[in-house]
């Protein structure tokens, strides 16, 4: 069930919810800007601040004159003073990502993001949890959140009398609770009581009571928004131990289990055509080469068996535009949903910004928000559409390796490529260098929901999460033997279009200053030292699919952010060096990225920079950094070195 939007400017409720979206970009820019922050920070800062409290913590006597709000926003918020007990600002530092080098203060951050993403407050499991909502509920009795929290503590607790007392309490109250169409975008107070009760759904089978298990899934649907429903419905699916009888209350109304074969399985099961092109192989994982030695890093390696690549022709199938998804005979088809790390997944699928696979509980089972939309049929095609496709770098990793299957005799001859509308002229060059076998190439609309009658579908060379939201971040290591035959493909196609290509001694450096995010800070020092050591700069994203080709061919030395501009290093020639600049996070893709820029024989030295505060709240790969003058002038002597000692050896 989509969020309810009525008569809201006589808009239909997709259109509307798109609307929002938009809305939600544009409040972001104007609370970063300051503009927000000046107007209503003292408005929404006094629904979770308590005066008594704060003078308490504080530790002083405030001047009679001097008002505690006043004087929180001005001097206890910078402090990180606990405004109210059940904001617990270290707890919330530990566990959100990126607000230790936020502009804003991590009070300001949950008011205007966490919150409304669905974070927490406070944990049950906080040591003080119970000091604290007692705290709250003696500062204000009929406080939703302090409520809600003591109910999930007295069924962690096992008190389950004392949990019951506390719902018949709670009930009425979270009834009462009626929240805006705009406060369900933008207001945190009712996504964080949702993410308060949802701390209760580990422990709720215990009251074994059917109709309270609804009564609080029905509470926390009634009360958070779409934008705080995902995040949520996330931080359920994480917890494995859930009785499925909670999970079908919980999404009843609002998304289905849906059981979960891989595209061999469902092949297998139902009679559909499936072949092996290339087995399973082992994997060598990288020699991970860093300029100076890090800690521990805190990504897992991937598996170091390949994924065979398969050609599988599935029939009846119901599938999304730029989505992986595929559905048929009730079932969700895909190799993603069943690897042991699926569960931990974030999945990107959605139509219309609304999510279609909201997770995976476990390696046979997802929760899905299938569209009802009438599709459009077509007969036959090769899948060439998905998630990410737009990104180079997916692009490159995830798509065009299947182009090896859609080339192999045991592809049905007559079956068009189908991809993505809107895809950028460098990848569909890409992909026309590959399509030996000249297909038509069909590209899908926006949205669009599709019924193939038959649907040719190469598997990916490995499991890719876009993401995870449980650690360790799964770090892939990509196969070399695949992206080898694609680099030898493409190069080769090149020559036979009469396109000269040789190897040269160029030097370039990527330049990433069209970019919002994983900013080099410093790229103007790093670029004059470079510059007088004969680097060329570039701007990948202004060339050519064979331009950006033949320039990664012919250089020697190749220096840049660790982007998707990076891919192109796979057509450096054996011994050539790349140099990686990455900020300070321990959990970056390194094997992912080593694997692939070095299947085609090039080395790769990471330099790992220092992070720096940004208004970027995002993902901890994407933050701002810069990168010491000294460490730039040591990676490359260490590279040139490297080159002479090849030159040393071929001689």
């Amino acid at each position: 069930m989509r969020l309810p939007i009525v008569n809201f400017f006589r808009l239909s409720p997709g259109t509307a919810e798109i609307v929002f979206y938009r809305l939600n970009h544009i409040y972001y820019k104007l609370v970063m800007n300051g503009l927000f922050r000046k107007l209503a920070n003292p408005v929404r800062a006094r629904r979770l601040f308590n005066a008594r409290f704060y003078t308490d913590k504080l530790g002083f006597s405030l001047p009679p004159s001097s008002k505690a709000l006043r004087h929180f926003l001005t001097y206890g918020i910078d402090h990180k003073i606990d405004p109210h007990p059940l904001f617990d600002t270290q707890l919330y530092v530990k566990c959100t990502p990126g607000v230790s080098t936020h502009r804003l203060t991590p009070f300001e951050h949950f008011i205007w993001f966490g919150g409304r993403a669905g974070r927490i407050p406070l944990s049950l499991d906080a040591r003080d949890a119970e000091e604290r909502i007692q705290q709250a509920l003696a500062l204000d009795p009929g406080n939703p959140m302090a409520m809600a929290l003591l109910f999930g503590l007295h069924l962690k607790q096992n008190r389950l009398d004392d949990a019951r007392q506390q719902l018949d309490t709670l009930l009425p109250v979270l009834n009462r609770q009626k929240p805006s169409l705009l406060h369900r975008y933008f207001g945190w107070e009712s996504n964080a009581l949702a993410s308060s009760l949802v701390q209760a759904f580990p422990y709720l089978m215990r009251l074994q009571d059917e109709k309270a298990v609804a009564d609080i899934c029905g509470a926390v649907l009634r009360l958070c928004g779409l934008l705080c429903r995902k995040a949520l419905v996330l931080s359920i699916a994480k917890e494995n131990q859930f009785d499925k009888k909670i999970l079908e209350s919980f999404f009843a109304s609002y998304a289905s289990l849906k059981p979960c074969l891989s595209v061999k399985d469902f092949c297998e099961k139902y009679a559909c055509f499936y072949r092996d092109i290339w087995p399973e192989r082992p994997i060598t994982p990288p020699q991970l080469q860093f300029l100076v030695p890090p800690p521990p890093l805190e990504a897992e390696c991937g598996d170091l068996t390949s994924y065979p690549l398969s050609i599988g022709v599935l029939t009846d199938v119901t599938a999304y535009s730029n989505s992986n998804t595929l559905y048929a005979r009730d079932v969700l088809v895909g190799d993603g949903f069943v690897h042991r790390r699926s569960p931990d997944s974030v999945f990107v699928d959605n139509i219309r910004s609304i999510p279609i696979i909201i997770g995976v509980v476990d390696k046979a089972t997802a929760i899905a928000d299938l569209p009802r939309t009438k599709p459009r049929r077509i007969e036959s095609g090769l899948q060439m559409f998905g998630a990410q496709t737009q990104n180079y770098g997916h692009w490159f990793l995830e798509y065009l390796p299947r182009m090896l299957a859609y080339d192999d005799d045991l592809c049905p001859p007559d079956y068009p490529i189908i991809v993505d509308n809107n895809m950028p002229p460098t990848s569909l060059a890409a992909l026309d260098l590959l399509n030996i076998k000249r297909r038509k190439v069909i590209a899908l609309g926006s949205d669009e929901v599709l019924q193939f009658d038959r649907l040719g579908v190469a598997s990916m060379p490995a499991f890719f999460p876009c993401d995870v939201f449980r650690m360790p971040v799964y770090d892939t290591v990509w196969p070399a033997d695949i992206f080898i035959e694609l680099r030898r493909r493409i190069l080769e196609v090149l020559k036979q279009r009469n396109i000269s290509i040789a190897p040269q001694k160029r030097r370039l450096f990527i330049s990433r200053k069209n970019y919002g995010f994983r900013k080099l800070v410093n790229e103007n020092e790093v670029w004059e030292f470079l510059a007088a050591q004969g680097f060329e700069k570039i701007l990948p994203e202004t060339l050519s699919f064979a331009e950006q080709v033949l320039l990664f061919h012919s250089a020697e030395i190749i220096a840049g952010s660790c982007s998707s501009a990076m891919t192109n290093t796979l057509f450096c020639q054996p011994g050539s060096q790349i140099i990686g600049f990455i900020n300070e996070t321990l959990s970056f893709n390194f094997n992912g990225y080593a694997s692939f820029n070095c299947s085609g024989g090039a080395d790769m030295l990471f330099i790992r920079g220092e992070n720096v505060a940004s208004d970027y709240p995002g993902h901890p790969y994407h933050r701002d950094y810069q990168v010491p003058l000294s460490a730039v002038k040591d990676a490359l002597d260490r590279a040139e070195a490297a080159l002479a000692a090849g030159a040393r050896k071929s001689a």
